[in-house]
């Protein structure tokens, strides 16, 4: 049984001496690969790390800055700071103006379209007849009033009497009147006359006559 058993063990302590030697070299690799992170290291941070001592670096000696130079230089930071101050303000300025012509722009097209809006919703006004150029040869004392209470006026101030649409004419407009405006005229006249006997303002009788008396047409 013991010639049995030797061979094994002796294979057993051949593999574990193998594996020894395999990390020693292990570790032997990883001390260098240590050594060398901490040579970089030190190249960073102004030491080289040897053997887990910090080597002392000398620090740097200030050299005499020479006062000339020193102006110099503090004018040419002063000059630089200066040009990009311009620069800023020149970038500011060229951006406010367009800002500001844009909104006028905006402004002026609001303001236009708002214009056009009025101009369109607003209600046409009717005339009533006294825009037409017949209205110049109003009589002065009716010149003041709408021609559909004028023509009111004049059947109000003989209420028996009858009247034909030349005779409400001659009340309300002057005589010379040139015969193109007095047609017009006389066609006003007489739809206002019509529409108030439609309305039962007052009475209409034959021979197109008016009048506020029933009893004046009828005769």
């Amino acid at each position: 049984m013991s010639i049995t058993v030797l061979p094994q063990l002796v294979e057993a302590e051949s593999a574990l001496s193998e594996q020894e030697a395999a990390l020693m070299q292990q570790l032997a690799d990883i001390q260098e690969q240590r050594k060398g992170l901490q040579t970089v290291i030190g190249m960073f941070d102004g030491s080289v790390v040897d053997n887990g001592q910090s080597a002392v670096v000398a620090a740097p000696i200030d050299e005499p800055v020479d006062d000339e130079d020193a102006d110099a230089d503090a004018d040419a930071d002063a000059d630089e700071a200066e040009d990009e101050v311009v620069v800023e303000e020149t970038v500011a300025a060229k951006l406010a103006k367009v800002t500001k012509a844009k909104s006028t722009a905006r402004k002026a097209k609001l303001a236009k379209t708002r214009k056009a809006k009025t101009v369109k919703s607003a209600p046409v006004k009717k005339a009533d007849g006294r825009s037409a150029r017949w209205q110049r040869y109003v009589l002065d004392e009716h010149s003041q009033q709408r021609l559909q209470d004028v023509v009111v006026n004049v059947l109000n101030a003989k209420p028996k009497n009858s009247f034909k649409i030349t005779d409400v004419m001659s009340a309300i407009f002057e005589d010379d009147m040139p015969k193109a405006q007095y047609l017009k005229a006389r066609s006003r006249i007489s739809n206002i006359l019509s529409a108030g006997a439609r309305d039962n303002e007052w009475y209409r009788g034959r021979g197109g006559t008016y009048s506020m008396s029933a009893k004046a047409v009828k005769g």
